[in-house]
């Protein structure tokens, strides 16, 4: 749920990422990157967005990685963030941060 977390730590920009999957957790050194300016505090819009950004990443990195053409970008460990599923308390302070789900 990273776009609930991203909302509701009222974060100015989101973003995703592609990657090569190695051991890790989300840890593979990265191919493409996208940032995602947050207009407006709405979790169901950003999933919305995210999601078609996303799709965009993934047909670039297939054709970078189809063309041979692309340089990695390294997926530093102290740049990583994971969250819980959100408590009640992470829901009320969701929306008192003004953001809504729909």
């Amino acid at each position: 749920m990273p776009s609930f977390w991203v909302l509701k730590n009222r974060e100015k920009q989101t973003g995703v990422s592609v990657f090569f999957v190695d051991e890790g957790i989300d840890s593979g050194p990265i191919l493409v990157q996208k940032n995602i300016v947050i207009t407006k505090p709405n979790l169901e819009d950003l999933i919305i967005k995210s999601k078609k950004v996303g799709m965009m990443a993934i047909c670039e990195a297939v054709d970078l990685i189809n063309r041979g053409n692309y340089k990695c970008i390294p997926n530093n460990d102290d740049e990583m963030t994971y969250f819980h599923f959100p408590s009640k308390s992470d829901v009320k302070e969701f929306i008192q941060n003004g953001a809504k789900f729909y």
